[in-house]
């Protein structure tokens, strides 16, 4: 989300670029002024842009999703876990295989998971005798899967918000410099018009951030 000083800006920009749509006449003859302006009117489209991508909830909603598929992907591992004993009254041992991960680190949940779907398969008359099917496998197998897809969605909302903010501050930086610049020559194209000088200066004035509305009457 834009901060309130960077949605001033971008008011800003957009301020002169009505004012150059108005008075673009005036400074025809002054190339760099029509260059200038589109460097602004630029900076408010990939800014658009920025802001949007720095807004988006698809991390935030990754993030939740993934907190969902942990919590299954640890009960199907833990209903494995508890048959895998019942087998092991039988086969010493064979439970060795089938333990659930305290450790929060996801990596190694889904890595453990994904060994459980492999010993399982193996040995699945064993699970079979004891009610687990072969489509509990795929079920386990398939979270697993979702739970892959949502950690690199995760990852990549995280990295796209952090492009935004730094294209957020490249493109303001872009547009100010270029307001500059314009107001150098408007305030020469303008030195003996007071009237439209004070337009341009109104156009180009940022707001300070929380700044309070005037007093009504």
């Amino acid at each position: 989300m834009a901060t309130d000083r960077q949605q001033n800006i971008f008011d800003m920009f957009e301020e002169t670029i009505v004012f150059d749509g108005e008075s673009s006449a005036d400074y025809a003859a002054i190339p760099d002024a029509a260059m200038h302006f589109a460097t602004v009117q630029a900076a408010i489209a990939a800014l658009e842009t920025h802001f949007a991508d720095q807004t988006s909830g698809e991390a935030a909603e990754a993030t939740v999703q993934k907190s969902v598929l942990r919590a299954a992907i640890r009960r199907q591992m833990v209903a494995y876990a508890k048959t895998a004993r019942a087998i092991a009254l039988d086969n010493p041992g064979f439970d060795e295989n089938f333990k659930v991960p305290d450790s929060d680190n996801d990596n190694l949940l889904v890595s453990t998971g994904r060994q459980f779907v492999e010993e399982a398969i193996a040995k699945a008359a064993l699970f079979t005798a004891l009610g687990k099917m072969p489509a509990d496998a795929a079920a386990l197998t398939a979270v697993l899967d979702d739970f892959e897809a949502a950690d690199a969605a995760q990852a990549e909302g995280q990295q796209d918000t952090v492009g935004a903010t730094a294209g957020i501050a490249q493109k303001i930086d872009e547009g100010m410099k270029a307001e500059i610049k314009l107001d150098a020559i408007m305030n020469n194209v303008y030195r003996d018009n007071p009237v439209k000088l004070a337009q341009w200066r109104t156009a180009r004035h940022v707001k300070r951030a929380n700044q309070p509305p005037p007093p009504g009457p």
